[in-house]
């Protein structure tokens, strides 16, 4: 039995102004691409993508945050 892995991925891009709009959308495919790995990793992955929040999550969707950690509780008590 694998362990639950939750990723939460911010769903707004934040370019970087000091690098040009193909490097930033170059960076943004790169994070994607990563964080869906790492979510592979656990046969009880899932990512949360917060569709209104940049890199904070915490601070724009704490909601997500919360209900992340309730499932992770919930797994680790099952």
């Amino acid at each position: 039995m694998g362990m639950l892995t939750i990723v939460l991925s911010r769903g707004l891009p934040e370019p970087d102004p000091r690098i040009s709009a193909i490097e930033n959308q170059q960076v943004w495919e790169v994070m994607q691409e990563w964080q869906s790995e790492l979510v592979g990793l656990s046969s009880e992955g899932k990512q949360v993508i917060a569709e209104e929040s940049g890199h904070h999550i915490q601070l724009d969707q704490p909601d997500l945050v919360i209900e992340a950690i309730q499932d992770l509780v919930d797994a680790l008590r099952e």
